[in-house]
């Protein structure tokens, strides 16, 4: 039987319009559509790309190891499969965590670009795409020092804090030497599937990073701020004061002295021994002065680490998301720390770097190098060296000497060296010959019921030249000796290894 024609014509055309459907649905989704499909999430070819990357390392200051790559049996095409490890437990709250199931935190996140490394470009990139052939990463030198990091976390488990945190930064560099967060957790065990959805579900909050993303009540470690004001305005710190430790009465709160007040009932005094009292007065006396120095010190805007991949956010400790608020005019409650402000140990841990400068701010960092991957030298990063002043020299000077008083005589008595302390590690060595500690020590209170929290700032100058800052928070611990206690052995781990 014979075809016919037009039959025939339009079976053709219907063939070549299904095939031409054809060409066009694959040039979507190998041109147009191309990128899309490969970053999704659940696309089979990312996942083992992922597994495949040979992801660049992370050192502490000193070179030694904190994450690494190692092959760990097989993709399911055949290669070789990359698992994330972290030899160093106390370093997870600095180095956060890579993985492909639970995402990336941490430095792994802030320096990723880094350490997943640049793609390359031509004939090179063209095998690499070829042979699904992933480019190494670079390995990155963070500026933690892992001996104060570990110093820091055996100091917390004497204390018995289990929730807080510890930052210590460089002065004048702004070097970030110490991010903890307690309680903490161990990434090598996220490829047990209950390990993670165990963290997540604990009312610890371990994930948290208290160092950079809790938020606190500043309670009286607002005082160095508001003291710094006082002074900005001409009041003499001897000044004398009346009843400096009368109790402070807010609603719902009462909060006494840190320490008697003894027979100094000066500024120092008060500043000295943390009575609340006349720093809530003050709050109403001299509100313009004291927001503009809450502004100066950096706790109204959101902290940013150099080469970071977002600032330090900040979230509250139960998770949800906050940020500083402007203090605007301001009453008793906020003189005493207990008000609308609320601060991170980050923030905190400047407030103590400008005292330590001079009343110069510094900038933050926490990398200083990268090395590409094989190559021996490490290629430095370009750090701001900017030091814009905060408060004046000699406003910086006077608070200087209050804190040290409080290290002597006052709250922050624990964070001082002591005869025989483990710190000091040279039998030669007196306490007055060892590097002097600056410091002061507080309550805060949070919550409904109010729960104490402690907090401690100081910074010790070292014989280098240097200084350390660092801020101490022990959440529900009414006791500021405890906080005082890790500060100090933070500062006097760098005394004993500058």
């Amino acid at each position: 039987m014979a075809l016919n024609p037009r039959s025939v014509n339009r079976l053709v055309t219907g063939l070549l319009l299904i095939f031409a459907l054809i060409a066009l649905t694959a040039a979507y989704w190998t041109v147009i559509a191309a990128n899309d499909l490969t970053a999704r999430s659940d696309n089979p070819r990312q996942i083992e790309a992922q597994q495949m990357q040979p992801r660049g390392a992370l050192y502490d200051h000193n070179g030694l190891l904190l994450a690494n790559s190692m092959v760990s049996g097989k993709t399911a095409s055949g290669q070789p499969f990359m698992r994330r490890v972290y030899p160093q437990p106390d370093a997870t709250s600095a180095t956060g965590y890579f993985s492909v199931v639970h995402g990336v935190s941490g430095a792994e996140q802030a320096f990723d670009t880094l350490l997943r490394g640049e793609p390359v470009a031509g004939a090179e990139q063209a095998a690499d795409n070829l042979l699904h052939r992933p480019a190494p990463g670079q390995d990155v030198r963070l500026t933690i020092d892992l001996k104060a990091q570990q110093a820091a976390a055996a100091a917390m488990r004497t204390v018995n804090a289990a929730r807080g945190a510890v930052v210590a930064v460089d002065v004048p560099s702004g070097a970030i030497r110490v991010l903890l967060s307690a309680p903490g957790y161990d990434p090598n065990r996220f490829d047990d599937p209950n390990a993670f959805s165990t963290l997540l579900k604990d009312p610890n909050a371990p994930l948290l990073n208290r160092a950079v993303q809790g938020i606190y009540q500043p309670g009286g470690a607002l005082e160095t701020i508001i003291l710094s004001a006082l002074l900005t305005a001409n009041v003499p710190l001897d000044k004398p004061l009346s009843g400096i430790s009368q109790p402070l009465i807010l609603p719902n709160l009462t909060i006494a002295c840190g320490l008697s007040s003894g027979s100094d009932a000066t500024w120092q005094g008060a500043f000295v021994t943390a009575c609340p009292s006349p720093f809530a007065q003050a709050a109403a006396d001299y509100s313009p002065d004291i927001t503009r120095a809450i502004g100066a010190f950096g706790l109204t805007s959101v902290p940013t680490i150099a080469y970071s991949a977002s600032p330090a956010s900040t979230v509250t400790p139960d998770g949800s998301s906050a940020t500083a608020v402007p203090v605007g005019s301001l009453g008793p409650a906020e003189g005493a720390g207990q008000g609308r402000l609320t601060v991170s140990p980050l923030q905190m841990a400047m407030v103590a770097a400008i005292i330590a400068n001079h009343g110069n701010r510094v900038p933050l960092y926490m990398a200083n190098a990268t090395r590409a991957a094989g190559a021996n030298d490490w290629q430095p990063l370009d750090i701001s060296t900017d030091q814009a002043g905060a408060i004046a020299q000699n406003v910086a000077n006077t608070v200087r000497g209050a804190m040290r008083q409080a290290v002597l005589n006052g709250t922050a008595q624990a964070a001082d060296f002591k005869p025989n302390s483990a710190a000091t590690t040279n039998p030669a060595q007196t306490p007055t010959s060892s590097p002097l500690i600056y410091g002061h020590a507080s309550l805060a209170y949070s919550g409904d019921p109010k729960t104490a929290l402690a907090w401690f700032i100081g910074f010790i100058d070292l014989p280098n030249g240097h200084s350390v800052a660092v801020a101490v928070v022990l959440e529900a611990t009414p006791d500021l000796n405890k906080a005082a206690a890790v500060g100090g052995a933070v500062l006097q781990s760098f005394a004993s290894n500058p």
